[in-house]
């Protein structure tokens, strides 16, 4: 191959095209294969520090919080859904940050299909009162 059209991967140590590089903010390609980026991300990823890093991110981009807020808050509701009770471990996902879509105010902690719910239900009152209705003339 042509000079400068290929370069060595410091993880996997394969040459490759420069293509199969990022490249950094400069104009220099990064030391690590697209691969072995990916394959160590992933790793890093799926490693406790990873995923509680992650759900940081998630958090002070959404909430505005920290994922220590996050956890004092899931502490205050006992670990449960404000509605219907379940845990995390209950259905497998991270409690859920419900808030107001207008205001963006935090309202409170709820399993994922209950914060589901209220976003199918348009967060409105009437609409809610109308379901409970519903299910009671059906009993």
């Amino acid at each position: 191959m042509l000079l400068g059209t290929t370069k060595i991967c410091f993880r996997c140590k394969q040459e490759k095209p420069v293509s199969e590089f990022y490249k950094s903010n400069t104009r220099y390609y990064q030391r690590e294969c697209k691969i072995c980026n990916r394959v160590r991300k992933y790793a890093w990823h799926h490693t406790e520090q990873g995923k509680r890093s992650s759900a940081n991110t998630k958090l002070k981009k959404r909430f505005g919080i920290t994922i220590e807020e996050y956890e004092k808050l899931v502490k205050e509701v006992g670990g449960k859904c404000e509605i219907c009770g379940a845990t995390q471990s209950t259905n497998g996902h991270r409690l859920a940050v419900d808030h107001d879509h207008q205001t963006l105010q935090i309202r409170g902690i709820l399993c994922k299909d209950c914060n589901v719910a209220l976003t199918l239900f348009q967060e409105k009152e009437t609409v809610l009162q109308n379901a409970i209705k519903y299910l009671e003339q059906r009993r």
